[in-house]
């Protein structure tokens, strides 16, 4: 997780024990995304210009190691099932958000999905197949999802806009945000085809968004449980008047007492 503070960095909570450990310090961390097996995690810092990838062993705190140095943008989004191959979105100053792919041991870098459209927050499937991610291409944000390699197997996910793909860990289904409902879509794949249902509604809250680069929640590994940020309510509340009766006016006052 990041906490804001002066410089953002990077923290593990651990649930159970509700206890928490730094990961960075003054580093300007931000978007982490676990390693398939735990033991590491990407992350995007503009501690030293604009935002690039770092990644870091979880295990020793303050180990971060660039993976990347650019002028431009960039947000890691997920890693293969393998953690051989790491996707994230870079920001191009005339081309827009595209997607690419990084490997984390040589630091190769290739593109994914190039276009003249904005596409961002890139999910692998579980089976390291497809890739969901969201695109601009209809005229407004929605959700699809894409065969890893080569060109074909393109299927919009989302029909009312979408963002923040998240992919439950059995692979059958994928989470996206609409708005303020999170939905739920049940997806079948046989070779290079996919099938996506109609999209369900799960529930309706004010949480905290993501934007088009990242999700800004998750899933437990049984899909059962979200972990969302609340949104801050005081900006939605009523504002309360405390009406004051039967009052006296006080000695030297100018006010005359209520009739």
């Amino acid at each position: 997780m990041t906490i804001e503070q002066a410089m953002s960095d990077l923290w593990v909570y651990e649930i159970a024990p509700g206890t928490l450990t730094q990961l960075t310090f003054d580093s300007g961390a931000r978007f982490p995304v676990w390693s398939p097996d735990g033991q590491r995690a990407a992350f995007s810092s503009n501690k030293t210009g604009a935002l690039n990838l770092f990644v870091i062993d979880v295990a020793r705190p303050g180990t971060g190691e660039r993976l990347t140095s650019s002028d431009n943008l960039q947000i890691a989004g997920s890693w293969s099932s393998d953690g051989q191959t790491l996707a994230f979105v870079e920001q191009h100053p005339t081309q827009g958000r595209n997607i690419r792919l990084i490997a984390p041991n040589d630091r190769s870098t290739r593109a994914w999905l190039d276009s003249t459209f904005e596409e961002g927050a890139p999910r692998f499937s579980p089976d390291g197949r497809w890739l969901a991610y969201v695109s601009s291409e209809s005229g407004r944000h929605e959700v699809y999802i894409r065969l890893l390699a080569g060109s074909s197997g393109r299927q919009q996910v989302s029909n009312d806009g979408g963002t923040e793909p998240v992919w439950a860990r059995d692979g059958r289904e994928l989470f996206y945000r609409e708005g303020d409902k999170m939905m739920a879509v049940r997806v079948t794949s046989s070779g290079a085809n996919l099938q996506a249902a109609r999209p369900l509604t799960l529930f309706d809250g004010r949480f905290a968004k993501g934007s088009i680069d990242a999700a800004n929640y998750d899933v437990t590994p049984d899909g059962q449980r979200f972990l969302m940020v609340q949104s801050d309510q005081q900006s939605s509340e009523s504002t309360m008047f405390h009406v004051l009766t039967h009052w006296v006016a006080s000695a030297g006052s100018t006010l005359a007492p209520p009739r």
